[in-house]
Parts: C-alpha cells; structure tokens; sequence
C-alpha cells in the first residue's frame, strides 16, 4: 500500500488548494479538521450553486432585444402581398370533369364545395360522388381559374407565385416561402432550399416611396397582407375583400425585428426563435410560425378524424379526408382555427421566426373602378425604429463567471486547475514509481 495520504499532504502543501491541504494533516486538532472539512465542503457547494446558475442563465437567457434608432443605415422590406381568387375554379373546366361521375349537377357541386372547403369556410360536404381523395389537390390544381395580371415597373425576379394554402390556392408576391408551398414543387419530391429571393427593399436615401400595384386582375380575390419570410393560414386575420372591377389602394406601417449573425452560435432553446432555414417540421423545408401552426392543426385533424385535408402536403404517410372526413373536421372548426379546446392551449411547440416584420394598414381606399381589378400596396412612411436580438451573455461571458466563482470560493485559477491534473497524473506517476525521487521535494 503506498501512503498515498503523505504524498497528497506534500503536494498541495506548495499548491494553490491548501484548503485540502488543512484536512489532510493529522497533526491539527479534530474540531479543526472537521472545520476545514465543512468549510471546504460549503466552498464545494456555494461554487456549484454559483457556476449552476451562471449555466442556467447562459442556457436560458443569452440575448436580449433593444431598440436601434439609426433609421438611414438600414433597408425596409415592403410586406408580402397574397392574392386568392374567388371562386378559385375555371366552371368550364368543372364542367368537363364532373361528366366523369353519373350526376354532372351533382359533381359540379361537389368540385365547388371543394374549393371553398378551407379552414375559415369549414362546412358539411356532399358525400356522393366517385372522386378519389387522393387527388383532390391535383384536380384543384387542374380546375383553377386563370389568374391573369400584369406587374409594372417590377424586375423580372418579381412575380406572383402559385401556393397551396389553408384558404386555398394563392399567388403571393414578395415572399420567400411561397415557392415551397407549390404543389408542382410538392409533387417532385423536393425538399431542397434554393436561393433566396431578393424581396423588394428600400431606404429613405435611395427610394422616397416604396409600392408594388397588381393591374388587370379578371376576377374578384381575397387580399392578405403578411411579413415576407411567413405565410398565411386559416386564422390570418389582415384579409380584405376585392370585387371584380375594383381598385384597392392599402398603405402599411412596419416593425421589424432581426437577430444578429452571432445569434446563430447558440442553439434554438437558447435564442427562442428559429430562421427560416431551420425547419423542423413534417410539411415544409422551412419555417415559419405560421407553417408551424398549419402542421399542428394536420396533426390535431389526424387524432380527431383519422385523416388529413387535401391541402397540405402528404408524402403518402397519412389518410387524405373524403367527405365523411371533412363532415367530421367541420364539428371541431373553433378547436382547429384556434388551435384551443375550450381554455386548454394545443400543444404545438411553435416558437416564432428569429426575423420577422409585423404589419398593419394605416389608409384603405376601395371602390368601383371600370377596367380590369388592380390592387395597390404602398409603405406609408419608413419606420424610425426596428428591434434586435442580439447575444448578451455569451460563452466567454460564462467562462469568466464560472472562473470568479472557482476563484471566490477556492482561490483557484486556470493555472490551480492545470496543477490539480498534474499532481494527479505525473507526479503521482513518479511517486509510485519512485518514491526516493521526490523526496528533495518534500525537504
């Protein structure tokens, strides 16, 4: 047996860690020994206690949003704009499929209720016709009305672009995410990101007046309003109405909010948001808030119906509703729009977009105009403000208070750290293997 207890006493004599120095000579009196023993074990606890909370908080709570002021060093993003016709479907085209079942009137009203079966309009079915469920979203996509338009004074980059929805088949302009919620893109199987689109920006040095117009729409549509890197989903609430031969003028104020660069060395518990590029959802190879909320209310529709609607996407994977479905989901429309049953919250695990832009109207003008539909969306004014998440409390802010701490309650350093392995590995190697080696040292 090797008097390990000597050679432990000897070591930490000349060490930084003499408070374990004091417990190990047997020389001292019992009740300070025993002092020394219950200081060093409060020492051990205060600093673990320290160093836990320090951790907690670096875990929980690393960054903070401020409010910045310098207004002219920044581009505004003007908001998204989403068109959804209605009624969605080409009648002549209706009229050609529906000869397929026996009835025509009746699959005329069938392919019809289809198209307006979408969350907000939820409601009982006819459930006698012979189309398949599963190709309802291809047979939507087949019947859609031809949304024809014109986009002046905008790049060829900028266009409307196709997307399945909850409230049905849209064109958005100025979005990111609009391109990932096209059916043709579900149908080949892709998941890849492609690169982002440039989404019509300015700055109060470069443009006085930032505004997109839509002209010589042919048919009545629903106008959404939403932030660029989002979407929209059945409980969208900035919804206006727009007739045939209509003119809609919409001007909006903007508050943005985006995080740093360095936001993104920590993890998504930690900063409590996601970038569009982090998905973690079934339905989408992006995220956003909204996305997420539409696989929520997917999943909620599976466990109370067994099925899902036809507009969202399906890799197979799960049973799309037929009208029995549908008929079912219309019973449970508040649950499903509200994601709530009664005062229980739905379990959904969304967290919002780490770069997002709220939006409300400041001026509408609507009335009769003789040609063709347009649709007119202007910034009214450029903000003076925006939010940002930035890092607070970083790693090396950790490292530094972990290192007071050990330092307060221990006297310790990097330094006592690197002798404590020391004397733990080759000192005590030469101890053991040698013991008249160290002995100049203990003299």
């Amino acid at each position: 047996m090797f008097p390990i207890q000597e050679f432990l006493k000897h070591a930490l004599k000349f060490s930084s860690l003499k408070c374990f120095y004091y417990t190990l000579q047997p020389t001292r009196h019992p009740i300070e020994r025993v002092f020394w023993i219950a200081w060093c074990f409060l020492m051990f606890l205060a600093a673990a206690w320290l160093s836990l909370c320090n951790w907690d908080r670096y875990q929980k709570n690393p960054t903070v949003i401020s409010l910045e002021r310098n207004y002219l060093d920044w581009n505004t993003t003007l908001s998204a704009l989403t068109l959804c016709p209605r009624p969605g479907l080409d009648q002549a085209a209706v009229l050609r499929v529906a000869r397929y079942p026996k009835d025509v009137e009746k699959g005329v009203e069938f392919l019809n209720a289809l198209a307006n079966w979408t969350y907000p309009n939820l409601g009982q079915i006819p459930n006698d016709h012979e189309f398949e469920p599963s190709l309802y979203q291809q047979m939507l996509m087949y019947l859609r009305v031809n949304f024809s338009h014109n986009l002046p004074n905008l790049p060829s980059s900028q266009k409307l672009s196709l997307s399945m929805t909850e409230v049905g088949i849209c064109y958005s302009l100025n979005s990111q995410l609009a391109f990932y919620a096209d059916p043709r893109y579900w149908m080949s199987n892709n998941w890849n990101l492609r690169k982002p689109v440039i989404l019509i920006h300015g700055n109060p040095l470069d443009v006085a007046e930032m505004s997109v117009q839509v002209n010589d729409i042919k048919v009545s549509f629903n106008a959404y309003l939403h932030d660029g890197e989002e979407t929209i989903d059945g409980s969208s609430n900035l919804m206006f109405p727009v007739g045939f031969q209509e003119a809609m003028y919409l001007d909006i104020c903007a508050l943005s909010t985006y995080s740093t660069e360095a936001t993104r060395t920590l993890s998504v518990q930690q900063r409590k948001c996601r970038f569009i590029e982090e998905s973690n959802l079934e339905i989408s190879p992006v995220y956003s808030y909204r996305l997420c909320q539409s696989e929520c209310r997917m999943h909620l529709s599976l466990k109370l119906c067994g099925c899902i609607p036809y507009f969202y996407r399906n890799t197979g994977k799960y049973k799309v509703c037929g009208p029995s479905g549908m008929n079912c989901l219309d019973k449970y429309k508040e649950r499903l729009l509200k994601l709530r049953d009664g005062n229980k919250r739905e379990v959904c695990d969304c967290i919002q977009n780490c770069n997002f832009v709220n939006v409300w109207t400041t001026r509408i003008l609507q009335g009769a105009w003789d040609r063709d539909t347009i649709v007119r969306l202007s910034l009214d004014s450029y903000p003076r403000y925006r939010l940002k998440r930035d890092i607070f409390y970083s790693f090396g802010d950790l490292l530094a208070q972990m290192g007071g701490t050990t330092g307060l309650c221990f006297g310790c350093s990097v330094l006592s750290i690197f002798e404590l392995f020391y004397i733990i590995t080759m000192r005590l190697f030469f101890f053991i293997k040698n013991k008249e080696y160290m002995k100049p040292i203990y003299s």
